[in-house]
Order: structure tokens, then C-alpha cells, then sequence
């Protein structure tokens, strides 16, 4: 007589359709094999070119309910969905959150850092410290890749665009304010990768609808911590470092390059605090001041970082950019809301957070002032957002 099977079988249901997950993250979300095939083969077609757009649409007006019982009446509702709970092509299958066996990537000339690229097209470099091999194991790794790929997929999916990266060209070298305009538009595009950046995350996943609204809410303050630490006063970026990081891919930023050649543009013109911050609405100079001053603590903070990178445009090192935003997504204030798992999800995003930071090369007393500054950045980011 057979042993009857001791495994257990997980709850996880189907962000696409509802049907049952599989335990594997697939092209960055949790979703069952159905959808998971759909998504790869339909992406194939789609990004090969091989479907005609026009043969790929709704004939209900995009609005069809996608479920486990109606899932192949509409493939264009059922894609549409994917993207939205964020599954991204170009994003590696990860099994029990550690990738498949890849080619090995190019490393960086300098020896104390591996550089990964998300894809062939890709604008950023991501680095990891070799040395977090003695402190971080493969899946915690896979699991720091993980996130930086997720959240730069998101532009090239959802791109900015070269109608609202040539007014920055044109303004940062005339001395123009920016088009008030066109900095909406792109601090909108920024909510929309870090609300994506969180559907893509096991952890939010498992919250419940008012605890996902709970962490949503705090997107916008995130963006906060991202601008300033690229567009704020004293950060030293030139025009360059700022279209790397607006282009989706590499054949824009090279539009981009070619359109500053082209205008005799020079690539090391500084973007200035002050155009950015002067096409917002209009304050009162002590409001002004006061803006200013919380956007230099965001910088003076970011530079502490800067031995971990040569390389200026980066600035402060991604996975810490990038955990010192998760750490603000999954924060609690007082006298609010409370969420027990929120809570839990916090703990464990911080001690992340310090362990990445203890494996760099800088002094204890530096570790120290970057940990209890990014707890800080909350508070940071709310007055700023106040202000705006």
C-alpha cells in the first residue's frame, strides 16, 4: 500500500486569474502555469513582432474579467492584467527566489564588484559587492538582483519618453525652469514604476487589500527620496548622469547623446536644484528655504555613501537607494493605521538593509549614520510633500 504523500500544497493563488499559484516567482510575479505560459509565449509574439497589433485587441472595450473560468476568452484583457500585477518579460524566472543558471555576466574592472546587466538594452549597471558572498547566501543575493531588475524593468516598460526628456536638455543649458508641465508628468511616471515595484513583491502580495493601500500610500514619498537624491542641491550631477537615468533604453540615450552633439549641448552642464524646484507651484521664500534644506539632508545623507561607488552618476549605492525606499513603502506612523505585518515586513527590510550596509567598505561610525539616516527619511519626505 502506498505512503500517502506528506507534502503540503500552497494557498497561493493567482494574481492574473485567481487559480492556483505555483511556489516559483515567474517573470516577477506569483501566478499559476497557465498564466505563466500564456504570459511567455504571448510576450514572444507581441516583442518579436510575429502578432499584428491590430489583430491583438478587445472587442469589449478592454474591460473583461479575467478569472479562472473565462481566462482564454480575451487575451489581450489576460496580458494586460499581467502587466499590471507587474510581470515583466525581460525579468529572469526565479525558483524559491533564486534565478536560473545564466551565462556568467561580465565583471566590472574594478575587483570588489560584480556588474549585472537587467538586459541587452540596458541604460544602468547594477552592482553587488563580491564580498556579500561571506555574509549573504546565493538566494539572498538572487534576491538583492531580484529587486534591482524589477524596479529598473519598470521605465523600460513604462518609459518616460524623449518629449519629456528634451525640455530638461534645452532648460538645464539655457538656465530655464523646467516646464511645470513635464516635471508633473515625470514625477507621475516615478509613482507609477514604485507602485509597480511593490505588485512585483512577494512581500506586498501577501498583504491584505487596506495593508496594500497602506504601503501605496507612501509611494509618493518614495519618489520624494529619489529625486532628492539625484536632483537636490549639492548633489553634483551633470546633464549626462541625468538623461542616463531618464532613458528607457540605450537607443534613446543615444538620441539623446546625438540631440546634445547636434546643439553643441555639453554633457557637463549641472543640473540645478533650483530649475527643478522653481517650475512647482510657487511658495513663500521661508517655505522655499525650508524645501531646500530638507532636499540637502537627503544629499548630505546619499554622499556619506559615495566610497562604496567610483562612479559619481550613481551616487549613492543602488541596493541602498533602493532599500532606503522600500524601508519608507513599508513604514508605520504613529497614532495611525497599525499592521502587525507591516510591522514584521519592516523588521525584516531593516535588518536587509544593515546588512548590506555592514558588508561595505566605510567606517563603523559612517554604517551607523547612513542606518539611522534612511530610518529618518520618512519624516524627511513627508514635510517636503507637504510642502509641494
Amino acid at each position: 500500500m502506498a505512503k500517502p504523500s506528506t507534502s503540503t500544497t500552497t494557498t497561493t493563488l493567482c494574481s492574473v486569474c485567481g487559480d492556483m499559484a505555483t511556489s516559483h516567482w515567474h517573470y516577477g510575479a506569483k501566478v499559476c502555469h497557465s498564466c505563466r505560459t500564456f504570459f511567455r509565449r504571448t510576450s514572444m509574439m507581441v516583442l518579436g513582432g510575429n502578432m499584428k497589433r491590430a489583430l491583438f485587441c478587445c472587442l469589449r472595450g478592454g474591460n473583461c474579467i479575467v478569472d479562472v473560468n473565462n481566462r482564454q476568452k480575451c487575451n489581450f484583457c489576460r496580458f494586460e492584467k499581467c502587466k499590471l500585477i507587474g510581470m515583466v518579460h525581460e525579468i529572469k524566472e526565479y525558483v524559491g527566489n533564486t534565478e536560473k543558471t545564466d551565462k556568467k555576466t561580465k565583471e566590472s574592472e574594478e575587483s570588489n564588484f560584480e556588474v549585472f546587466l537587467t538586459n541587452k538594452n540596458a541604460t544602468r549597471f547594477v552592482y553587488l559587492p563580491k564580498t556579500l558572498s561571506h555574509q549573504f547566501g546565493a538566494e539572498e543575493i538572487g534576491r538583492l538582483r531580484f529587486l534591482l531588475e524589477l524596479f529598473g524593468m519598470q521605465k523600460v516598460v513604462h518609459p518616460i519618453g524623449v518629449p519629456n526628456i528634451l525640455p530638461f536638455l534645452e532648460c538645464s543649458v539655457t538656465r530655464k525652469p523646467y516646464p511645470q508641465s513635464v516635471v508633473k508628468t515625470v514625477i507621475r511616471i516615478h509613482e507609477h514604476w514604485m507602485s509597480q515595484f511593490c505588485y512585483g513583491l512577494e512581500e506586498f502580495q501577501g498583504l491584505n487589500p487596506d495593508e496594500k493601500k497602506m504601503v501605496l500610500k507612501k509611494v509618493p514619498l518614495a519618489v520624494r527620496l529619489l529625486k532628492g537624491l539625484f536632483i537636490g542641491p549639492g548633489t553634483g550631477k551633470n546633464l549626462h548622469c541625468i538623461i542616463k537615468r531618464l532613458a528607457s533604453d540605450k537607443t534613446e540615450l543615444k538620441a539623446m547623446e546625438n540631440y546634445m552633439a547636434d546643439h553643441k549641448f555639453s554633457i557637463n552642464v549641472p543640473v540645478q536644484y533650483e530649475h527643478w524646484r522653481s517650475s512647482l507651484l510657487n511658495t513663500s521664500p521661508e517655505y522655499e528655504q525650508i524645501h531646500q534644506n530638507l532636499n540637502k539632508e537627503i544629499v548630505i545623507w546619499a554622499q556619506k555613501g559615495t566610497p562604496i561607488l567610483k562612479n559619481q552618476c550613481e551616487g549613492l549605492d543602488a541596493v541602498l537607494e533602493l532599500l532606503g525606499c522600500i524601508l519608507i513603502l513599508f513604514s508605520q506612523e504613529h497614532g495611525g493605521k497599525f499592521s502587525q505585518k507591516i510591522g514584521q515586513l519592516y523588521d525584516s527590510w531593516r535588518l536587509v538593509f544593515w546588512r548590506y550596509l555592514d558588508n561595505q567598505n566605510l567606517l563603523e561610525n559612517v554604517k551607523y549614520e547612513l542606518f539611522n539616516g534612511a530610518l529618518g527619511m520618512l519624516d524627511i519626505t513627508k514635510q517636503i510633500l507637504r510642502i509641494e
